[in-house]
C-alpha cells in the first residue's frame, strides 16, 4: 500500500512540475516581417528573463536603409504575447553621412512618437503550427516565424 501511495504521490508531482513548463516562445526566431508595406527578413530574441529584441533590417533594393532593433519586455498569457517596446534604434546602412545625420535627427524627433506607435497594440495571439512555427496575429497583419534550430 505504501508503494502505492508512494506512485501517486509521484506521479502528482510529476504532473505539477510538467504544468510549470517555460513558454515556448522563448528562444531565437525569424521570419520575413512587412512594415509599412517593406519586407524585411526579422530576428526575434525572447529571453526567459522576460526581455525581448527584434532586429528589423528595412532596406530598399539597392541595399540601402537601416537596422531598426526594438527591445523591452513580454509576457505570456495561454497563446497571448504582451510585448511592451522600451527602445527604438535605427542604425544607418549603406547611407551618406549625410542621409545619417538626417535619419538621427528624425529619430530623435519622433523618439516618442515610435515607442508610441510601437507599442499602440501590445496585446498579440499567436496560433502555433507545431512547437518550432507559429503566427503572430495582431488582427491585422498575421506573419509567421520560425524558431531558430538549437535555440530555445
Amino acid at each position: 500500500m505504501r508503494i502505492r501511495d508512494l506512485l501517486a504521490a509521484l506521479l502528482v508531482a510529476l504532473a505539477c512540475f510538467g504544468c510549470q513548463k517555460k513558454p515556448p516562445i522563448i528562444g531565437d526566431w525569424a521570419g520575413t516581417m512587412k512594415v509599412q508595406g517593406i519586407s524585411s527578413n526579422a530576428t526575434l530574441h525572447f529571453a526567459e528573463a522576460g526581455d525581448f529584441k527584434i532586429v528589423l533590417p528595412l532596406k530598399r533594393p539597392d541595399g540601402k536603409g537601416v537596422d531598426c532593433t526594438l527591445d523591452g519586455t513580454w509576457k505570456m498569457s495561454g497563446d497571448d504575447l504582451s510585448m511592451n517596446v522600451t527602445s527604438v534604434d535605427m542604425k544607418p546602412v549603406g547611407l551618406t553621412a549625410q542621409e545619417a545625420q538626417l535619419l538621427a535627427g528624425i529619430m530623435e524627433a519622433q523618439k516618442a512618437k515610435v515607442l508610441a506607435d510601437a507599442n499602440k497594440q501590445p496585446l498579440t495571439h499567436l496560433k502555433w503550427t507545431d512547437n518550432d512555427t507559429v503566427t503572430i496575429d495582431n488582427g491585422s497583419n498575421p506573419q509567421e516565424i520560425r524558431r531558430v534550430k538549437g535555440s530555445s
